[in-house]
């Protein structure tokens, strides 16, 4: 079942924007809820992008 929501994305424009629209909706479509809500906790964290790039060679 789908369900269409609004969500308000930050980018610095249209195409940064269009691409991480893309990127959660892949997220959602794989993800349990469970593990996006740890998803969203760990994204808070001071460096957390430099983190994903050191070891998205192991994701």
């Amino acid at each position: 079942m789908q369900h269409k929501q609004t969500i308000i994305i930050e980018a610095k424009n249209e195409l940064e924007a269009l691409r991480k629209l893309s990127a959660l909706q892949e997220i959602a479509k794989n993800i349990s809820s469970d593990n996006l809500a740890t998803l969203a906790e760990k994204s808070k964290k001071a460096g957390i992008n430099t983190k994903i790039q050191l070891f998205q060679s192991y994701i």
